[in-house]
């Protein structure tokens, strides 16, 4: 069953797939409220092409090696059809 908490995880997950494998959005901030959903503030973009282009939190392809080091497919990356990246 997916979870609230699994949502932030794999929308980070999904953000890489999306530009096949160019860009992760990560380290994502926020509240969830039964009225709007998720609120998310404070993105982390990290770009394959070179650290910085997104700003100083930018680390390129070794941030987003972290991220992938760190995460575990939830069941919504699951249901989504995510799979980690080779």
């Amino acid at each position: 069953e997916v979870e609230v908490d699994d949502v932030p995880q794999a929308f980070s997950h999904f953000t890489h797939t999306a530009t096949e494998g160019r860009n992760l959005v990560c380290d994502l901030q926020g509240v969830w409220n039964e009225a709007d959903g998720f609120m998310l503030t404070d993105p982390v973009i990290h770009h394959a092409s070179g650290k910085g282009r997104g700003g100083r939190t930018d680390r390129g392809k070794q941030g987003i090696s972290k991220f992938f080091e760190s995460h575990h497919c939830n069941p919504l990356c699951k249901r989504l059809g995510l799979t980690a990246p080779v």
